[in-house]
């Protein structure tokens, strides 16, 4: 009886979808600190469960905006079954660098965004090198920093992309789980009073509050492991165990 439970839940998936940041990205281990690793994300884990193809589009430091538009861009142009995205910092800000190809986002977090960032300033001088005319108004302005978005601009975003995604797989048929990695660092009394919060479903990982009583992937790790789910001390990232329980939980929550 179990096997044919087996077989019939992997019969269900040729190709799944899987989105999000250095928690998702399939190469990520490599880059681990303080020494490459190499064991298998949770994409790739779940692959293996329904022993079906993994399109990965996640990479190290993608904010929402980036995994929204590299997730839909693989839903268009492929066939899948599934998609599961884990969202990362709400506040990270991403930059379109490379328009020719649409394939290269920059992304940094909001509070490094200051005159004081020697990396910042070179990444959004190389953004409007790249994005914008040369003679762009404030191009030349040596006292200008790109502008920092609200709290409520930065909510709506990513309500917007959650569940613009959740709407678009609808549509086209496709099963959508998604959930929250880590902090979102946007006050949860803020997200609470969205207007658009009931519109949204599978989604996992509302801040941890009385109110939404939901719990991100970081939560639940250290719930489970206590730290021991984190690569190293000088590497917060979860390691093959987290990697693993991340899997086993995406899959309860898609109910696969």
């Amino acid at each position: 009886m179990q096997k044919d439970l087996k077989k019939n839940i992997m019969s269900k998936y040729s190709k799944i979808i899987v989105g999000g940041c250095s928690w998702t990205e399939k190469d990520y281990p490599k880059f681990a600190k303080p020494k490459p690793l190499d064991f298998k994300m949770w994409g790739e884990l779940i692959g293996e469960k329904l022993n079906c193809e993994v399109i990965n589009t996640a990479k190290g430091g993608y904010g929402n905006k980036a995994i929204y538009h590299q997730t839909l861009k693989a839903i268009m142009n492929n066939k899948v079954d599934h998609v599961f995205v884990m969202w990362s910092e709400w506040t990270r800000q991403d930059f379109l660098l490379d328009t020719l190809n649409d394939t290269e986002y920059v992304s940094i977090p909001t509070w490094n965004i200051d005159k004081e960032s020697t990396i910042s300033n070179k990444v959004i001088d190389k953004w409007y090198d790249d994005s914008f005319n040369k003679n762009f108004p404030k191009k030349n302005d040596k006292k200008f920093v790109a502008p920092i978005p609200s709290m409520k601009q930065l909510i709506d975003t990513t309500i917007n992309y959650i569940y613009s995604l959740e709407v678009i797989c609808e549509k086209l048929n496709i099963k959508y789980t998604t959930c929250q990695a880590i902090d979102t660092c946007i006050l949860p009394s803020l997200i609470i009073k969205h207007p658009h919060l009931e519109h949204i479903k599978n989604f996992h990982g509302w801040p941890p509050t009385k109110d939404l009583g939901g719990f991100t992937m970081s939560n639940l790790l250290k719930k489970e492991y206590g730290q021991d789910f984190k690569i190293s001390d000088v590497d917060a990232h979860p390691n093959e165990m987290g990697q693993k329980f991340i899997a086993n939980k995406l899959m309860e929550y898609a109910n696969v």
